[in-house]
């Protein structure tokens, strides 16, 4: 033992260091055994079936609730217009369409949500076929218009119309 401590006493900080390393090692070691030996225990199969959150969308025909697209002046902008909004709380829309940009044909679109404030009011919509910002640039060659609509009830059911238009 005195052997040891002479030597601990002549080369202190090379002691100190295989100390630190031996340490190191041991906790590192308990880590990894704790680690591992908590996966395996949460790691258990289940069988229970997650619970889907999101509630069915039901499907509706655009004339049951007086949906209609038009296109507006010279086809710069498709009119959407809700004229039974009685029992409507707000609706979201997905626009799609397609356009020709430095002769090639391109994939465009709007997406929007509008609240029914007073009910049996028509929601009336202008969509805007192209981009404004101080100044609007129109898109050219527009063809397949198509409108995707979710319909929030005020029976707490969602539902769903698809119209599309030809220019």
């Amino acid at each position: 033992m005195n052997k040891y401590l002479e030597l601990f006493k002549k080369n202190k900080p090379l002691s100190i260091i295989a100390l630190v390393v031996i340490l190191l090692v041991v906790v590192g070691g308990i880590f990894l055994l704790t680690r591992s030996s908590s996966n395996n225990s949460t790691a258990q199969p289940t069988s229970e079936v997650p619970e889907a959150t999101d509630q069915p969308v039901l499907k509706v025909a655009p004339e049951d609730l007086g949906i209609t697209l038009t296109a507006g002046p010279l086809n710069h902008t498709v009119i959407l217009n809700v004229s039974k909004t009685d029992e409507i709380t707000a609706l979201d829309y997905e626009l799609s369409y397609m356009a020709t940009v430095n002769g090639s044909e391109v994939s465009r679109g709007a997406l929007a949500h509008i609240d029914v404030k007073t009910k049996g009011t028509p929601a009336k919509q202008s969509i805007t076929l192209g981009t404004c910002s101080d100044v609007c640039h129109y898109d050219v060659g527009v063809t397949d218009v198509k409108v995707t609509l979710k319909i929030n009830k005020t029976d707490g059911k969602i539902y769903q119309a698809d119209l599309s238009l030809s220019l």
